[in-house]
């Protein structure tokens, strides 16, 4: 649905190129595969082709700028993030968050938050779930809100990781005590798009290359 939602009205076509219903190692390799059929005269294309093609589309469907780490390609980056399904909307991942929030994925919502680039949502939603009684106020609220964490806070937080069997959290938590994203990236209990979000957004290009070549193999090899 995501795919069919990206191409309706051509939307992922540019510049005679036809980037519709392509995953990530695609997009970010500038590359079709064997699927010549991409061009729309059937002829061969030029990698600057593609890499105008994604700018251009990125600008046509309104996107912001890309928020994360620097890098080479930051409309690469957007695009692979929509492809995931993030929303660059506050307001529509509040709305996400609220329902997972409601089929008891409190902390999962919490911690997305944060990942997308919204520790003011997640400290309101924090809120919320602990006025609910849904969840104890145990202090991540205080550790969110940081925008760097004291030695006392690591310590907290990797007390509370060991303690904690949710993945969500688990992976919030070791965050905050390395300060690497990742750590949560290759944390099997998350679910792919997210951990491949978080690669987006924060890996550096080199690093983001090594985990989009590996996190590919690994699905080809086991389906």
């Amino acid at each position: 649905k995501r795919f069919d939602d990206l191409a309706r009205h051509d939307g992922m076509r540019s510049g005679g190129l036809d980037l519709s219903y392509l995953g990530i190692h695609a997009i970010w390799n500038n590359s079709f595969g064997m699927h010549r059929n991409r061009t729309f005269n059937n002829g061969a294309y030029e990698i600057d082709q593609f890499v105008d093609a994604v700018v251009l589309i990125t600008q046509s469907k309104g996107y912001p700028a890309f928020q994360g780490f620097k890098t080479r390609r930051p409309a690469h980056r957007q695009l692979c993030l929509a492809i995931c399904g993030w929303t660059f909307s506050r307001e529509r991942l509040r709305n996400y968050c609220l329902r997972l929030m409601e089929q008891g994925k409190h902390y999962k919502a919490i911690v997305i938050a944060v990942m997308r680039g919204f520790p003011d949502l997640a400290q309101d939603l924090l809120k919320l779930a602990i006025h609910q009684k849904a969840l104890q106020n145990i202090g991540l609220g205080a550790v969110i809100a940081c925008k760097t964490v004291s030695q006392e806070q690591r310590d907290l937080c990797q007390w509370m990781m060991d303690a904690t069997d949710e993945p969500y959290l688990k992976a919030l938590l070791a965050y905050f005590v390395t300060g690497d994203w990742h750590v949560v990236v290759d944390m099997d209990a998350l679910a792919l798009s997210d951990r491949v979000g978080v690669a987006l957004k924060y890996l550096d290009d080199t690093r983001l290359d090594e985990f989009i070549i590996m996190r590919t193999a690994q699905a080809v090899i086991f389906g």
